[in-house]
């Protein structure tokens, strides 16, 4: 598999976890400890899909996905919206302009199954 994934997650073993199984999964993964982070990242690294964690430092992972979702360059790049924050999720979703949604903690078939879909999503509409 040659695709990428941005993991956008402040919590070092939160994000140690999604990195090692991703790379199982047989995906590359890049990381952003911040929102601000993940834009320059997104621009720099183009990944395939992003996995966004709603409460970060610097900037959200809501206003984070607007300005990746802003920006012709960037704006293509689907975004999962991952929070433990279960009752912002949907709407922040629909707000932020997120592709998907996980509730954290999530299992390891429900993150692979939601990238799936929302990959899948994606390349029917390029």
């Amino acid at each position: 598999m040659d695709k990428t994934i941005l993991v956008v997650e402040d919590n070092d073993e939160v994000r140690d976890v999604y990195r090692r199984f991703l790379l199982l999964e047989g995906f590359k993964v890049t990381v952003a400890t911040n929102g601000q982070e993940a834009v320059e990242k997104a621009l720099e690294v183009r990944p395939n899909l992003i996995l966004m964690d709603l409460s970060l430092p610097i900037l959200g992972g809501l206003e984070a996905t607007r300005r990746i979702k802003g920006d012709v360059k960037t704006q293509h790049i689907p975004v999962i919206l991952v929070t433990a924050q279960v009752r912002k999720g949907p709407s922040a979703v629909i707000e932020g302009g997120c592709d998907g949604f996980l509730v954290k903690p999530c299992s390891p078939t429900a993150l692979r199954s939601e990238i799936d879909r929302v990959l899948k999503r994606a390349s029917t509409h390029i």
